[in-house]
């Protein structure tokens, strides 16, 4: 299971490429800086506020809706290796730049497996379904990031 390092994903931040355009109705700036970051989404005063698109240095992707600099509302997380193959992704709600919320976390690039229901700071909490296979799901119960409970449905 993949998580979500805020801190991990901050590189240098030195602009080495800069464009925006402003008016009346909207806002975007995209940039990429020196570390690596890519980024191309709305703004709102000084923050990254709206909906954007983000290419982290090592490969991985968020493509949804942010608020004050944070992923925040819906959004899709794509964890990549280094050959740039997904070898996970996370479509749902985010609070804070965590994974809160209703989501649907796939445990590889595949349609299955995956499993949904309710996340809390970037872990399955509660009941959720496990998904196999097409046909083939599971009734999961989630505890402090473990599964501790599977019934065959």
């Amino acid at each position: 299971f993949y998580k979500v390092d805020s801190t991990e994903e901050m590189p240098d931040t030195e602009m080495i490429e800069l464009s925006y355009k402003f008016s009346d109705k909207e806002s975007s700036i995209s940039f990429i800086t020196k570390g690596g970051l890519k980024y191309d989404g709305d703004v709102s005063g000084l923050t990254s506020t709206g909906t954007a698109t983000i290419v982290y240095p090592s490969g991985n992707t968020y493509s949804g809706e942010i608020s004050a600099g944070k992923r925040h509302g819906t959004g899709t997380y794509t964890w990549k290796d280094a050959k740039g193959k997904t070898v996970s992704y996370y479509d749902g709600s985010w609070k804070n730049d965590h994974m809160n919320g209703q989501g649907k976390y796939h445990y590889s690039g595949n349609e299955y497996p995956y499993l949904t229901g309710n996340f809390e700071k970037d872990i399955p909490t509660g009941i959720l379904t496990y998904y196999k296979a097409a046909g083939n799901t599971f009734r999961t119960t989630w505890s402090n990031g473990t599964c501790t409970k599977i019934e065959e449905t």
